[in-house]
């Protein structure tokens, strides 16, 4: 069944681009030595970068950004050095032989390393494993869907892919020849293997296992995903060339770029896509199918990797032993001196650290970069907010499960500080507002002030993880999967769900209707699935978005809702007003959800960084902007 079940007509679009009460976080920086720097690049003067030692001979490295948490993968020692990103302190965690890939499930802090000597796959809680599995011969590769917490192994000389869920190999998929790498669409739940042998990438999809064919230029060895645009970028270093595919319908378009690209990475907020070329010594700009520039760097650049929030991009150099940090914006470059041979990158868009595997000095280099300043707004000043009264507020919660309170919005608790199976996802609070509730992504649920607890699915096997909650008028809640699912605790009624049936884009929000007698679900592509007496007004699903969509709120009336997306953009149904938005502002981290005042006529927007934007008649109170998270934000929830 088509997942446009609900959408009967074609509405509306309503996206204009306002102004509000801006609150955006700037990353707080490890105190340690300051990198000597060149004039021009992004944030030069204030770049940290401190030295970890890790294992021997590291090849890859990987961050969980909601336990802060770094995972090395060293070749030569047969281990993974795991770095708490908090003070930098290091565990050693023996692995299989010949660890050379690794990746993290941030849903379930789950921890898959690909061993290519021993053919299997460690899996790793925090710094234990927990399991072993068998895999194909030689394991190269490893990707994870946080939706449907599938594990996607590219085996190079068995010509496969190993599929994972938990601790189980669910299925084994036939690709092209001598697999290199993997990557996963988690909105279109598609996945992509680069076959350099055969010249192709194979497309799995991810309910079936079903396969396609897509003709590559020669030998890829590399590749990204857009997935705001829904576009695959395949590096192609013995042709010199970017095979960039439409996910839509595997069409494909060939960009020339430097010589021998080895290494790509997409920022989804710009649509920016970064391409090291190792043997030309600079880094192609594609934006769509065009070079938009091209960038000079160190020697031999292998690596690259992206961090959205500040617009800054990480090339590691083998060559030069050190990293070129590219501003998104103007294209200026750092050199950053790091450890001997750096080959992998990646970066926690929490903190807005960067760590490098150094393979020839046995180390990790983390780099720091701030924030940028905000940009100013464009058009006529923004008018005064009315003080609004005392009682009115909102709340953050974090994914440790840490709340924040503002305005007249009291603290009844939170889990900060307790160790959680899974990150919390999502929040909402009582009618009252003496209370609030948080929802895990395994289903737990954990109930503060006049919140009471009904029940939850923590400890059950789900299809897919849990992605938000919603409260009744009086004793219960609903939890909302990413499949679809529903379910309801207390004097919540069931009304329906999407479980079961194929949807082109996991949900991301649950709203309940005003009287409690039914609810909306959204899915990442703006799709719109009501139920109960929850009325259909439209909905985003089959229209292009910048951005996928990450929440919904509804009019007090229940006559119409609101969606937004990751970056800031308003979309207004039914009778629910459009009052600005940040879709055309660059932001530090994307939003992540949203409430509207008691009266309709305003709305808040929170973004990961604990930034706050306030809207119509919605008051600003303040924001965790600029301040030391421990955990990104996940959602927030207002008091009228």
């Amino acid at each position: 069944m088509d997942d446009r079940l609900s959408r009967l007509q074609v509405g509306r679009l309503d996206q204009r681009w306002g102004r509000g009460v801006l609150a955006l976080a700037v990353a707080t920086l490890v105190s340690a030595s300051v990198a000597a720097v060149a004039t021009g690049g992004p944030a030069a003067a204030d770049t940290v970068t401190v030295t970890v030692p890790g294992g021997t001979s590291p090849q890859a490295v990987a961050v969980n950004p909601v336990t802060n948490t770094a995972y090395v993968a060293n070749f030569g020692s047969n281990d993974v050095t795991v770095i708490n990103g908090a003070d930098l302190s290091t565990t050693t965690v023996p692995v299989g032989t010949g660890p050379r890939a690794v990746a993290v499930d941030s849903t379930t802090n789950t921890v898959y390393v690909a061993n290519s000597s021993s053919n299997n796959v460690s899996v790793l809680n925090g710094t234990t494993v927990t399991a072993t599995l068998a895999v194909g011969t030689s394991p190269r590769a490893i990707a994870v869907n946080p939706v449907t917490n599938n594990v996607y192994v590219a085996n190079f000389l068995s010509s496969s892919v190993s599929v994972i869920n938990g601790t189980t190999v669910t299925a084994t998929v036939t690709v092209g020849l001598t697999p290199t790498a993997i990557a996963v669409d988690p909105v279109t739940n598609k996945i992509y293997v680069a076959n350099q042998g055969s010249s192709t990438v194979t497309v799995i999809d991810g309910v079936t296992d079903a396969t396609t064919t897509v003709t590559t230029g020669f030998g890829p060895v590399a590749l990204a995903v857009d997935v705001a645009t829904n576009t695959i970028y395949v590096a192609n270093p013995n042709a010199n060339t970017v095979t960039v595919i439409n996910g839509a319908d595997d069409s494909t378009t060939t960009v020339s770029v430097g010589m021998a690209p080895r290494a790509i990475a997409v920022d989804s907020t710009t649509n920016n896509v970064y391409v090291a070329n190792t043997s030309s010594n600079n880094v192609s700009v594609i934006n769509g199918t065009a070079v938009t520039a091209t960038v000079p760097v160190g020697t031999m650049p292998g690596a690259v990797a992206v961090d959205a929030a500040t617009n800054t991009v990480f090339v590691a150099n083998a060559g030069s032993n050190d990293v070129t940090l590219i501003d998104g914006a103007t294209n200026t470059t750092t050199p950053v001196a790091v450890g001997t041979n750096p080959v992998a990158v990646a970066v926690n868009a929490a903190s807005h650290e960067a760590y490098v595997a150094n393979q020839g000095s046995n180390n990790v280099t983390v780099i720091s970069v701030p924030a940028p300043p905000i940009p100013p707004t464009t058009g006529p000043d923004p008018q005064p907010i009315p003080e609004p009264p005392s009682s009115v507020g909102y709340w953050l919660a974090a994914a440790d499960g840490g709340v924040f309170n503002f305005g007249g919005a009291g603290f009844f608790g939170s889990t900060g500080g307790i160790h959680l199976n899974a990150p919390v996802v999502g929040l909402d609070s009582t009618p009252d507002g003496q209370g609030y509730l948080l929802g895990a992504a395994d289903g737990g649920v954990f109930n503060f002030g006049d919140a009471g607890f009904f029940g939850s699915v923590g400890g059950k096997h789900l299809n897919a993880p849990v992605v938000g909650i919603e409260a009744t008028l009086d004793h219960g809640y609903w939890l909302a999967a990413a499949d679809g699912g529903v379910f309801s605790f207390g004097d919540a009624g069931f009304f329906g769900s999407m479980g079961g049936t194929h949807l082109n884009a996991p949900i991301v929000g649950i709203e309940a209707t005003p009287d409690g007698k039914g609810y909306w679900l959204v899915a990442a592509d703006g799709g719109v699935f009501a139920f109960g007496d929850a009325g259909f007004f439209s909905s985003m699903g089959g229209k292009p978005l910048n951005k996928p969509i990450v929440g919904i709120a509804s009019t007090p009336d229940g006559k119409g809702y609101w969606l937004v997306a990751a970056d800031g953009g308003v979309f207004a149904f039914g009778d629910a007003g459009f009052f600005g938005s940040t879709g055309s502002i660059h932001l530090n981290a994307p939003v992540v959800g949203m409430d509207d005042t008691a009266d309709g006529h305003g709305y808040w927007m929170a973004a990961s960084d604990g930034g706050v934007f306030a809207f119509g008649d919605a008051g600003f109170f303040g924001s965790m902007g600029g301040k030391h998270l421990n955990s990104p934000v996940v959602g927030m929830a207002g008091k009228a």
